[in-house]
């Protein structure tokens, strides 16, 4: 996945005309966090990185946009399309695909998939999938 939001918290940085440090206490973050959701990856272990959804909430609040704004750069959300794409879950296997098309919540959420039930997979994504719903809604101008 391309890294948009780094590119665009870079570019917002640069607008600015502030240094890493400045940037990251604007936005309420470390400079070495934010140097890592910049270059995308955490250079100690090569491994992408990607803000919790707290952190989005932050970041927007300090840049005056909207959440729904900063999960579509982020890649997190497609567009007004949600609704569209979630109705129900009829099988554990269509819960487990959604959630695992969201990365924030697979690579963050400090789930173990392989050790949930089958049960506890489908409340996991219908959970998730009205977490979605209600930032969509919220957020809409």
């Amino acid at each position: 996945m391309e890294n948009t939001l780094g590119k665009y918290l870079h570019e917002e940085r640069e607008k600015r005309n502030m240094s890493l440090r400045e940037f990251s206490e604007l936005l309420g973050i470390s400079h070495t966090y934010l140097k890592k959701l910049e270059t995308g990856c955490n250079p100690s272990t090569g491994k992408p990185v990607s803000p919790t959804i707290e952190t989005l909430n932050e970041i927007s609040k300090a840049l005056h946009v909207s959440l729904e704004y900063l999960l579509e750069v982020s890649g997190f959300v497609k567009g007004n399309k949600f609704d569209q794409e979630y109705q129900s879950f009829a099988t554990p296997q269509e819960a487990l695909s959604f959630i695992l098309k969201q990365e924030m919540v697979a690579d963050f959420g400090g789930y173990d998939l392989e050790s949930m039930s089958d049960e506890e997979i489908m409340e996991m994504a219908e959970d998730v999938a009205n977490m979605l719903k209600i930032v969509s809604k919220r957020h809409k101008k």
